[in-house]
């Protein structure tokens, strides 16, 4: 259990994060699949005024342009490999 309290942000877009995150004090942290921020909190190991989740924010996605592939920040594994654009990021 989370002994402290803080403020829980789950914002829709990367605009609405990164408008969060301006205004937000030093001590946020943000949440993301795979985190561990959970568990440290729980342990007392850390603590924070602020969590932003992001996992509404769209910062999942793969994307492809003519000269790049995009993947954004919180674009999984079984993302990037189940992609579309997987065998363009495969290949050497």
């Amino acid at each position: 259990m989370i002994a402290h309290k803080f403020r829980y942000e789950l914002p829709s877009n990367a605009a609405e994060a990164a408008e969060i995150l301006a205004r937000s004090p030093e001590n946020t942290t943000l949440l993301g699949g795979g985190t561990w921020v959970v568990p440290e909190m729980s342990q007392h190991k850390r603590s924070a005024e602020v969590v932003v989740d992001l996992r509404r924010a769209g910062l999942d996605t793969v994307m492809a342009t003519e000269t790049a592939v995009h993947i954004g920040a919180a674009a999984s594994y079984t993302t990037v490999i189940g992609s579309e654009q997987a065998p363009r990021l495969l290949r050497k």
